[in-house]
């Protein structure tokens, strides 16, 4: 069963990697904000749970202040990009603000950003996913461990977590509530492709390798 979710705000977001709009949602399961950053406008993807009405008593403003169109619109936005860039991004806080070379989390986030703004769509999904699942506190025990040589794999184990704690659940609520059930994946995991295929309504069509520009 997926998770229920609901986008609560939208805002546009000029960034060094080009305009997106961040799309954040809230969900049935946990109290994690994930969020979609969205390149393209509406003709790559918009909220079905945004744009709905959540009163009688909304005004305009009230839209307009948590990103929805001031009225809701009679005709569905159209989704014209029928296969979007995609990549499901978990959050690294070591990677992406402290730039730790420990991972390339913060490179393959910008390298993904940057693609999408090149070709003009597509969809960043941030899931609050630290440190593959096990969060941060745990994460940076597990560096200590990496320390005396165990990889990541081994280093979680050491800690009681499993190897990846990741899911992807909320991944595939939040594309579907942008209308998006067909797409080109920008990931090195071609297991991520599995998982998220499992219910049958995503379908990947393509896999596009992730390599950051340090790696060329």
């Amino acid at each position: 069963t997926l998770p229920q979710v609901q986008c609560l705000v939208r805002t546009r977001l000029p960034t060094s990697s080009g305009e997106c709009h961040v799309y954040l949602y809230r969900n049935d399961v946990d109290d994690k904000e994930h969020m979609a950053f969205v390149f393209g406008g509406y003709a790559t993807a918009w909220s079905r749970s945004l744009e709905r009405t959540y009163a009688e008593t909304e005004t305009a403003m009230d839209r307009t202040i948590r990103g929805a169109a001031p009225v809701p619109p009679a005709v569905s936005h159209p989704n014209t990009v029928s296969e979007p860039l995609v990549r499901i991004h978990s959050e690294c806080f070591t990677g992406e603000t402290l730039g730790s070379v420990r991972c390339d989390c913060g490179e393959q986030l910008i390298e993904a950003m940057r693609t999408m703004h090149r070709h003009g769509h597509g969809i960043v999904v941030y899931l609050r996913q630290e440190g593959r699942g096990i969060g941060l506190l745990e994460k940076l025990k597990a560096y200590n461990l990496q320390d005396l040589g165990h990889d990541t794999v081994t280093a979680n184990l050491l800690l009681s977590h499993p190897a990846d704690a990741r899911t992807y659940g909320a991944a595939e609520a939040i594309l579907r509530d942008l209308g998006c059930n067909r797409c080109q994946l920008l990931t090195n995991n071609p297991d991520k492709i599995e998982q998220l295929q499992q219910s049958g309504w995503l379908i990947v069509t393509q896999r596009i390798p992730m390599v950051p520009e340090r790696w060329r």
